[in-house]
């Protein structure tokens, strides 16, 4: 027993029609009948089995869920069921997902390593003037800067590695 779009999509990918009674292990291939066998077995000794597949359908890949269920009659399983669902949108969807949360871990490092640069620019332009000047308590002033910039740097750092800035 299969829903139409199992059928459907068993006679565009193998070009062959499934009709009631019929045991689709015996019209496929040796690769994809060992394939499938081991997870009809599972089926046929009572076990709910649910996997995914991907198959080409004339130039476009399309992923499928797959539910092959025993099917019990007065406690005896005599027979299996099989029910496919095209997932295709979904795992395009995640995929989508996942280039998304890469791309923004990407411009996350990215912003890191500017602002870190940031604060190491402004350190050597304070320690670059602190050079320049001879009035001790300016220099003190400057010198004062430059170690609370580099503070600033280390806790950022910190922070980044916690993981609380993230957030």
């Amino acid at each position: 027993i299969t829903n139409n779009f199992f059928k459907e999509a068993y006679l565009r990918t193998f070009g062959i029609e499934l009709k009631k009674g019929m045991n689709a292990l015996n019209i496929l291939t040796p690769e994809l009948k060992e394939f499938w066998k081991s997870k009809y077995d599972k089926a046929s000794e009572g076990e709910n089995v649910v996997f995914e597949i991907t198959n080409l359908v004339g130039k476009e890949l399309h992923y499928y869920e797959v539910s092959l269920d025993p099917i019990i009659s007065d406690d005896k399983i005599i027979g299996v069921s099989g029910i496919s669902v095209d997932i295709t949108a979904r795992k395009q969807a995640e995929q989508i997902l996942k280039n998304s949360a890469a791309e923004k871990e990407a411009l996350h490092r990215e912003l890191l390593h500017r602002v870190k640069n940031s604060f190491n620019q402004i350190r050597a332009l304070l320690y670059s003037e602190r050079e320049k000047i001879q009035e001790p308590m300016a220099n003190n002033i400057l010198e004062n800067l430059e170690m609370r910039v580099g503070t600033l740097s280390h806790l950022y750092s910190l922070l980044n590695e916690s993981g609380i800035s993230q957030q």
